[in-house]
């Protein structure tokens, strides 16, 4: 049985970010590599979207505590 994965739109959309904070991410190793098709596109799994989830779920109250200040 094949592995359920997801398209950089459909995963930047559900979570309202951008494909481009992906591939931030992703670069910044914030979260684990994108699964390649043979095509070179990157398709997420569902490990993907809980480590993005706990990455925003982590980096939201340090955008509150440091954004008055900053």
């Amino acid at each position: 049985m094949a592995s359920v994965t997801h398209s950089i739109g459909k995963l930047a959309k559900a979570f309202g970010v951008s494909s481009e904070s992906l591939r931030n991410w992703e670069r910044q190793k914030l979260i684990p590599p994108s699964v390649r098709t043979p095509g070179g596109h990157r398709r997420y799994t569902p490990d993907h979207v809980t480590a993005i989830a706990l990455l925003l779920k982590v980096d939201a109250p340090v955008i509150a505590v440091e954004g008055p200040n900053a």
